[in-house]
């Protein structure tokens, strides 16, 4: 038997190189959506970071992010589902980034 494994980070996170800068470098791509977003962040210190999207009252509906990071440049992912794992309805959602030395928001509309 042959064959290859590729081995992918944990949670859809990915260190991404260069995007110098602190916060959300790019994204959440595509917006708006009907199925999820990528987004980009860099951090300037290692710490916990967290990504959670809240709805247009302010209510938090899943955490996208939620783990201990190092410094650097990174690619994540929301699904487009609430914490409950079925797709949100569509709205004007915010990403909300908290990291070490980071605050951060970033609208991502949901289409029907």
């Amino acid at each position: 038997m042959r064959g290859a494994i590729r081995v992918l980070p944990a949670l859809g996170i990915r260190p991404f190189p260069g995007g110098a800068g602190r916060g959300f470098i790019a994204g959440p791509s595509p917006n708006p959506t009907r199925a999820g977003a990528v987004f980009r962040i860099a951090l300037p210190r290692a710490g916990k970071a967290r990504v959670e999207v809240l709805d247009a009252a302010g209510r938090r509906v899943a955490t996208a992010l939620g783990t201990w990071l190092e410094p650097g440049s990174y690619a994540a992912s929301w699904s487009g589902a609430g914490s409950d794992g079925r797709r949100v309805p569509a709205g004007i959602y915010l990403l909300r980034l908290t990291a070490p030395g980071v605050s951060d928001a970033r609208a991502v509309v949901v289409a029907p």
